[in-house]
């Protein structure tokens, strides 16, 4: 488990996965990043209305969009599906799509299946 842990923590290092709008995300993936950004939207929320909690809250918007689009990327669709989530109740429906979908089997055209990856065995 601890392996795993660092492995997954050296990815997102070296992958940039935060910003990287390229490649494409596991169900679990998304699930973290998304947790990781509803974090930190709810803590510029919390902070108050300066300059600072609202450059928070728009990093979080950023690493949500990133993880989202790396997740449609998953599924064989374009990162331009995300404009959908600005429509009110598809976003909801967008958002369990992209937590009970499975990703493509082996490579798409946004690059090899993230869940097999000869490095992780």
């Amino acid at each position: 488990m601890k392996q795993a842990l660092v492995r997954f923590w050296d990815r997102i290092r070296s992958e940039n996965l935060l910003f990287n709008f390229h490649g494409r995300a596991t169900r679990r993936e998304f699930l973290l990043f998304t947790t990781l950004a509803l974090a930190t939207i709810g803590l510029a929320a919390a902070v108050g209305t300066d300059i600072f909690s609202i450059v928070v809250a728009l990093l979080g918007l950023f690493i949500f969009l990133a993880a989202s689009a790396r997740r449609l990327h998953d599924t064989g669709f374009s990162a331009w599906s995300l404009l959908l989530l600005a429509i009110p109740y598809i976003g909801i429906g967008m958002y369990l799509f992209f937590v009970f979908t499975a990703g493509e089997k082996g490579p798409n055209q946004y690059g090899p299946n993230p869940r097999f990856k000869p490095d992780t065995y």
